[in-house]
């Protein structure tokens, strides 16, 4: 088995599922953009050019959730999930794909309109205060300064912790 990887993406959730499974896989770690995922030689195994991907013999498969889900029925062996025919599978089902369908959504969206821009908002701030220069005496620079603190500070407090 192979899973193609970059870190910080949802290719975690499949290495994290074939651990707790304890199966042997062999990882393939790519870059992020023209010289990993868009290559031709990785194209040709995923056309989307994402990641993961899992290789499992003459199956190649993407999608995080459904990999986890293809791994739990082929290879889990009753464990970590309800067997399909328990009232409880639904319910599993429902929750194993709530994460992605539902909620990586809007947390994509505020993820984006927060965490990725709080560096590029400081960086104008720093910028337009510059260029303002009103800096006449040191009481007005420090109140500034702080003042500038304080919403620099806010601005980077919404970023979630890990």
């Amino acid at each position: 088995m192979k899973v193609y990887h970059c870190s910080k993406s949802r290719s975690v959730r499949v290495i994290w599922m074939l651990e707790e499974l304890g199966l042997e896989y062999e990882l393939e770690t790519m870059p992020f953009g023209p010289e990993g995922l868009q290559s031709a030689d990785y194209l040709a195994i995923n056309p989307f050019g994402k990641v993961p991907v899992l290789v499992d013999g003459a199956l190649t498969m993407s999608e995080s959730v459904a990999i986890i889900q293809y791994l739990l029925d082929r290879y889990a062996d009753g464990r970590l999930q309800p067997d399909p025919d328990s009232p409880e599978y639904g319910r599993f089902l429902q929750w194993l794909h709530f994460g992605e369908s539902t909620m990586m959504g809007p947390v994509a969206t505020i993820a984006r309109y927060t965490v990725f821009c709080v560096k590029v908002r400081s960086r104008m701030s720093m910028r337009w205060l510059l260029r303002a220069r009103r800096w006449t005496t040191i009481a007005r620079f420090w109140t500034r300064s702080w003042r500038l603190t304080i919403t620099l500070w806010t601005m980077s407090s919404r970023r979630p912790t890990s």
